[in-house]
């Protein structure tokens, strides 16, 4: 199973047997952003005729969770394996603490920069307010869960400091694993160090699928040189 993002090269929509999405504009992402350098939304917006970017993005997280809330509806015919990125606390800032919505960019983009209006401890204080009902969130789809399923809660990237040349903070992702303890092993566990293994042991936990363990090596690459690798120490957890 899993769910829309809004951006294609993040989507699982052809590899998934459940894809689940709310409503969508009619326009792709990048038609959408386009249009978001005009004033037709603007326009569209006073008159109730359009939702920005911004509402569609806030619409795809909340659906998410809601799903991601309820998934013994999708249970009947045997176990899941659920994919779900959301995306968010990244950049945009969409919600405030309270899940209501919130606008600080003038167009929608992905990682959007701070604008240069905002106060950077105003904008401080909004990240950690959405970052904040993120958490909330994610907390309520655990407890949801049965003690029995496994689950792994991950950052898709660490610190992102490219300024300073140091990569390795890039690579210090959040990692949250539960697996119960009748699924668990020692060798499961002693290779769980970094991401590199989370999913080989993800789903022999879950479906008892031997997938190889690979060596705990990270590298980066720029988003201009795609295929240049290059080597970066690794970050494993003690």
């Amino acid at each position: 199973m899993a769910f829309r993002t809004g951006f294609d090269y993040l989507d699982l929509d052809r590899e998934a047997d459940i894809y689940l999405s709310p409503a969508e504009p009619i326009a792709n992402t990048f038609e959408m952003m386009l249009l978001e350098l005009t004033p037709i939304p603007r326009i569209l917006a006073r008159i109730g005729g359009s939702e920005s970017m911004f509402a569609h993005h806030r619409r795809r997280i909340l659906f998410t969770f809601n799903q991601l809330s309820d998934l013994s509806q999708y249970c009947e015919t045997g176990p899941l394996f659920v994919y779900a990125h959301v995306i968010c606390p990244h950049e945009p800032i969409v919600f405030d603490e309270d899940g209501q919505a919130v606008r600080l960019q003038d167009f929608f983009m992905l990682g959007a920069a701070r604008p240069s209006w905002v106060p950077f401890s105003d904008y401080a204080a909004a990240y950690i307010a959405q970052l904040k009902f993120v958490n909330r969130m994610t907390i309520r789809v655990v407890k949801s869960l049965s003690t029995n399923d496994v689950v792994a809660i991950v950052s898709d990237h660490g610190l992102l400091n490219p300024e300073k040349g140091d990569r390795s903070t890039t690579l210090k992702n959040f990692m949250a694993v539960r697996i119960p303890a009748d699924k668990s092993s020692p060798e499961s566990l002693n290779n769980l160090r970094s991401l590199v293994n989370l999913f080989p042991v993800v789903i022999r936990a879950a479906f008892g699928v031997i997938v190889p363990f690979q060596a705990d090596e990270s590298y980066f690459v720029e988003w201009d040189h795609p295929y240049r690798y290059q080597r970066c120490a690794p970050n494993l957890l003690e």
